[in-house]
């Protein structure tokens, strides 16, 4: 899309993070999962609503998703606008380990490149919490 009209990217990138409203920290984003997660911001069928879309998400294949066994369920939302590319969710871990939030945000940057790199985040973190808990 962006190939087809680079003025329209130029502009979006030139207008996307001046306002407050689109601004987020990684942060302040698993913190808002994890008050999801635990029924905290909600009711619990809203919470849990929010839950099975983020389930459904079809979007981002190769963001967190990318590198993690095909079994392991993500919830998780994908974002794409104005040189931004990012994902968000909570992994669920196999053999009862729990789960965890992961906020990847970015600026600026070359999409393919950072969607690799948040596939590379996203297993680096699921590997640490699988092995990490299988050797203690």
């Amino acid at each position: 899309m962006a190939d087809e009209n680079p003025e329209a990217l130029a502009k979006a990138r030139g207008e996307f993070g001046v306002k407050d409203a689109d601004i987020a920290t990684p942060l302040a984003m698993a913190g808002l999962l994890e008050k999801i997660f635990k029924k905290e911001i909600l009711d619990p069928a809203g919470c849990d609503h929010i839950l099975k879309v983020m389930l459904g998400c079809q979007t981002g294949a190769r963001r967190i998703r990318g590198l993690l066994p095909a079994d392991i369920p993500v919830a998780h939302k994908t974002g794409t606008i104005g040189g931004t590319t990012n994902d968000r969710g909570i992994v669920y871990l196999p053999d009862d380990l729990g789960h965890v939030a992961l906020c990847v945000l970015s600026k600026n940057t070359n999409p393919y490149r950072t969607e690799d790199t948040i596939a590379l985040i996203a297993k680096t973190v699921f590997d640490y919490f699988c092995f990490t808990e299988k050797i203690h």
